[in-house]
């Protein structure tokens, strides 16, 4: 039996789909296509997050590489890999075999790949320019998108220890954007400070080919995701609660 889009998109759909659309635009709506080949292939959800990893995880390697056409693939990869972080949630949704070890690798996968991302590209132009700094933003950028991930988690571990299974104060920043001009562009902001903002400003960066503009990229994205986690963890404890997707 084949099933349709119409059906998958149906029984696949997330409970907050609205704002979850408004921050995932367009790999929010290619995910569902993804999804419609898995379930007539008859795949698991845990099946797709294996496949996540392994996509995430060449592209980092791609990056390391350093040349410019590894580079392009790299980035069709990790744009690939956004399409499954999202499609296997919709998998187990539709089939409703739901998993703690899919959840799992699911998070391991970011935990492992972002910071393997950033590395990456800072050891890519050590090996380009031979200058030591890149190496110093390697490692910097590393901890500190590790640490943000760290940030993320701990949240949810923290509302686990206590028995709660989700705060009812929970917001997305989906949910909590504003009906004006700045919600209606908020999406493009969110993807400027994320992961995606950092791999389309190192790539802009990387053709411009300038030593000091590469530097300055990968040194304010570091700093970007220390202050978003210090704005988490002053949330987190003076009001209980932080906007999860920021």
């Amino acid at each position: 039996m084949v099933h349709s889009i119409e059906e998958i998109k149906g029984r696949s759909k997330r409970a907050n789909v609205r704002e979850h659309t408004r921050l995932y635009y367009f790999s929010s709506r290619g995910a569902t296509y993804l999804t419609f080949v898995f379930v007539n292939l008859g795949l698991s959800a845990n099946f797709v997050t294996g496949a996540f990893f392994l996509v995430g995880l060449t592209s980092t390697i791609l990056i390391l590489l350093g040349g410019p056409f590894q580079l392009l693939v790299a980035y069709v990869l990790w744009r690939l890999q956004v399409l499954l972080d999202l499609a296997d949630g919709e998998v187990a949704r539709f089939t409703q075999c739901f998993s703690k070890n899919g959840a799992y690798w699911d998070y391991l996968t970011h935990s492992l790949v972002l910071p393997l991302l950033f590395a990456s590209m800072g050891i890519a132009q050590f090996n380009r320019y031979d200058d030591i700094r890149f190496l110093y933003l390697a490692i910097s950028g590393a901890i500190s998108i590790g640490f943000y991930d760290s940030v993320k988690n701990n949240y949810y571990r923290a509302l686990y220890s206590n028995g709660v299974v989700k705060d009812k104060h929970e917001k997305t920043v989906g949910e909590t954007a504003q009906k004006n001009v700045f919600g209606k562009i908020h999406p493009f902001f969110f993807d400027l400070f994320t992961v995606e903002g950092l791999l389309v400003s190192y790539i802009a960066a990387y053709f411009y080919n300038n030593v000091r503009v590469l530097m300055i990229a990968l040194f304010l994205y570091s700093v970007v995701f220390l202050l978003k986690s210090a704005a988490k963890i002053y949330l987190f404890s003076t009001r209980g609660t932080y906007p999860k997707r920021s």
